[in-house]
């Protein structure tokens, strides 16, 4: 009967986070040098070692911050985010769907507001137009004494 616990145990033995954790530290790298030489804020290789997914971003990103980590210690990235990918699937909950509220009318802003925001537009584009075609600038005669 203790031999589910064992290959429960193993199962969480191999985790990315502990693999990549070995592998640094066989290369005797301080985490904050694996911080600084990928850029991956130092935080989020802290969850990755210890498995706290909840404490990642989203899994694309996360999973390039676990490819960088993989090649600053010499670990293959391909695998490594591979397994991280299905790792992170097998430990996450099903898919998890962001509802929106509908609007609270009163924040919404009143339809005049955009009509009026046209016709003003309009009006602005008229008078750039007239002023850009010269109607109301100088004739003829006053250009050329200034040429």
């Amino acid at each position: 009967m203790d031999e589910p616990e064992q290959t429960e145990g193993a199962l969480f033995e191999t985790r990315v986070g502990v693999t990549l954790r070995d592998a640094r530290l066989s290369h005797n790298i301080e985490l904050r040098d694996i911080a600084s030489e990928t850029r991956v804020p130092l935080r989020h290789l802290e969850a990755i070692e210890s498995g706290e997914y909840d404490r990642l971003p989203a899994p694309t990103y996360s999973t390039g911050f676990v490819k960088a980590f993989a090649r600053e210690v010499g670990l293959d990235p391909e695998a490594i985010g591979r397994a991280f990918r299905e790792e992170i699937a097998f430990h996450s909950p099903s898919v998890r769907r962001d509802y929106f509220e509908a609007t609270d009318p009163a924040r919404v802003p009143p339809r005049g507001l955009a009509w009026t925001a046209a016709a003003i537009a309009i009006v602005l584009l008229l008078a750039y137009g007239i002023w850009r075609s010269g109607w109301f600038g100088e004739d003829a005669d006053d250009r050329a004494r200034l040429a």
